[in-house]
């Protein structure tokens, strides 16, 4: 879980070399509404490409982990974004519990789900 603290502090540092260090080369990243976005980030590279899209359309844009939740070779991470909009200066703000799996210490991938329970029922 340490990882996950260390990843999400530099994404808000905006770190994202170090952030993006926590996953593994072929992770992927399922937003939380890809089932109707189809918005899936394959490689490392596209996982910090996405962060840095988010940063330049959001100003202040930052990642608050609210609680993490170890399972086996998870991780639930119920974070909460916070920003505004880059042009509109709207704020922004949602909150999303990620699943994180883990092989070998690294992150192989992030499924995005709309609460914490949706998070851990995936990991039964």
């Amino acid at each position: 879980m340490r990882a996950v603290e260390e990843a999400f502090a530099a994404f808000n540092r905006r770190d994202l070399d170090a952030a993006a260090a926590m996953f593994a080369e072929d992770a992927e990243w399922v937003a939380y509404m890809s089932a109707l976005e189809s918005d899936v980030y394959r490689g490392r590279d596209a996982i910090r490409r996405m962060w840095e899209e988010f940063h330049e359309r959001f100003a202040g844009f930052r990642a608050h982990v609210v609680e993490l939740v170890e399972r086996g070779e998870h991780v639930v991470a119920v974070v909460e974004y916070t920003g505004a909009g880059a042009a509109s200066r709207a704020p922004v703000a949602a909150t999303v519990a990620h699943l994180i799996r883990f092989r070998d210490g690294r992150a192989v991938q992030v499924r995005g789900f709309p609460d914490r329970e949706a998070a851990l029922r995936a990991t039964e």
